[in-house]
């Protein structure tokens, strides 16, 4: 089947589907049937029929990204909640929308013409024209990362470069204007005119926070820099992972083989002690290792919930986190109490569902963990 046809049968199909599309605001989960995916809406119903080879949640803009063809000629598009195709699954990659409208695409290769990455709005409205070997997303301070002949350099809206690619590589802008940069094999900070605020000599750099401070390692050891590009917190700590700081102005840290955690003047605030730790989380919570499994401590270092987890996630966004024992799963609420044990294959939330399967069954929890329903389905997205 070519190309043409099989997009004209999606169109077709994606308007068969139920009354409830009409409206804009219903929440829908990406899920598999069958070896297709669509959207079901929370009581399990078909919205947009199984029709896609791949699905991706809804974004803020109400669209969702899909992809027809197979592993081998995969291409995307998106679509938004009534089911209609806005933008046509023709390209190779399509990345996620920014704030400013535009989401970068790439080309499928074509008469032997090698693939270029262009700018589309939520129409399906090619903005930018294809022209870079790479792209990013739209950042801030609406410049985006666009690499050509291995260089990457920035462009502004109408894809006018504004910086001249010349890095190795290029990360994220901290709100504060400045943005890593890699050149010679090194990495500094260049500011959003491209100008070289801290010289590059470091072995890797990552974006400064909230609190003008940015990890940076240096001889296999890591710190935080200052705006100036001094150490604000002196490079000291294991070359493990990528300390950073959560909101509350703590960082978990290594040093000397265990962890703790420091504020934004490197004082230690809990003695390391862990095997591991993350971030505190809003409810004021961390999930550290601790002897023999995870568990989760307050801002005091104690334990609310004692190391009893064969692995333990973040709390999300609706308050709740993953714990696992025995590869089963099972979820714990933002006071850290067990409203679902582990005897899951999987349990996690969906813009604020439970959903859980067990044995190839899938169904829907509430908030105390009981079952509301089952759903027939062969697999429900997490969230992206």
């Amino acid at each position: 089947m070519s190309k043409e046809l099989l997009i004209a049968g999606l169109i077709t199909a994606s308007s068969n589907i139920v009354a409830a599309q009409n409206d804009s605001d219903i929440t829908l989960f990406a899920a598999c049937s069958d070896g297709k995916n669509g959207f079901i809406d929370i009581d399990g119903n078909w919205v947009i029929e199984p029709q896609f080879y791949k699905c991706n949640g809804f974004c803020n803009n109400g669209l969702a990204k899909v992809s027809v063809g197979d592993i081998f000629h995969e291409t995307y598009g998106y679509v938004n909640k009534k089911g209609d195709l806005v933008v046509e699954p023709v390209y190779r990659f399509l990345g996620d929308f920014a704030d400013n409208g535009l989401a970068s695409f790439t080309t499928v290769y074509k008469d032997g013409e090698p693939s270029k990455c262009g700018f589309l709005n939520s129409n399906g409205k090619i903005i930018i024209e294809p022209q870079f070997q790479y792209a990013r997303k739209f950042n801030q301070f609406n410049i985006c990362p666009v690499c050509i002949n291995e260089k990457w350099g920035f462009i502004d809206t109408t894809g006018k470069m504004v910086i001249e690619p010349q890095f190795q590589d290029v990360t994220e802008f901290g709100n504060n204007g400045l943005g890593v940069a890699k050149y010679h094999d090194k990495y500094g900070y260049i500011d959003t005119t491209g100008k070289w605020v801290i010289e590059p000599k470091f072995d890797i750099a990552f974006p400064f926070n909230q609190f003008d401070l940015a990890t940076v390692r240096l001889n296999g050891y890591v710190g935080f820099i200052n705006t100036s590009g001094e150490w604000a917190i002196e490079q000291k700590f294991e070359d493990k992972d990528n300390p950073a700081f959560g909101s509350n102005g703590w960082a978990p840290v290594p040093y000397k083989g265990k962890y703790g955690y420091i504020d934004t003047t490197g004082k230690w605030v809990i003695e390391p002690k862990f095997g591991e730790a993350h971030l505190f989380s809003n409810n004021g919570l961390a999930m550290v290792f601790y002897k023999t499994g995870w568990g989760y401590i307050d801002t005091t270092g104690n334990f609310v919930v004692e190391p009893q987890f064969s692995f333990a996630y973040p709390f999300d966004r609706y308050g709740y986190a993953i714990v696992e024992n025995n590869r089963r799963m099972g979820l714990i609420n933002s006071t850290g109490k067990i409203i679902v044990p582990p005897i899951y294959d999987d349990v996690f939330v969906n813009q604020g569902v439970i959903f859980a399967t067990l044995n190839k069954k899938w169904g829907i929890l509430d908030s105390n963990g009981q079952l509301i329903r089952f759903i027939t389905v062969d697999w429900v997205a997490k969230e992206w």
